[in-house]
């Protein structure tokens, strides 16, 4: 993985060589990571919030073995409206929509 910065650094969102250790990891408030799966955005503070101890939960997924949570939906389209970026806004309606159908799931069952 290489990580490039968002709006820090040379051009926004250019690939950068980083060492990965603990001075790199207070440089910026954003990674956008590129992986042989595709991108992966690392926030270490996400828009919206005072820090991961704001957010939700959501669910728990096993990734190679570890669990790793994933924060719920209200609190992703919370962060991505005060993101306020246009690939950000545009996914809001389709996230809203996956939420009133998983809560009409719960409602339900």
């Amino acid at each position: 993985m290489r990580p490039r910065s968002e709006g820090v650094g040379p051009a926004q969102g250019e690939f950068v060589d980083r060492l990965w250790n603990e001075e790199s990891l207070t440089v910026d408030d954003t990674w956008l990571l590129g992986t042989r799966l595709g991108r992966l955005d690392v926030l270490f503070t996400p828009a919206g919030t005072r820090g991961f101890s704001d957010l939700k939960s959501g669910v728990v997924i096993d990734v190679g073995g570890k669990g790793v949570p994933v924060t719920a939906l209200e609190d992703l389209i919370r962060m991505k409206e005060a993101a306020g970026r246009e690939r950000d806004l545009q996914q809001v309606p389709t996230l809203r929509k996956l939420l009133e159908e998983w809560l009409s799931r719960e409602r339900d069952s």
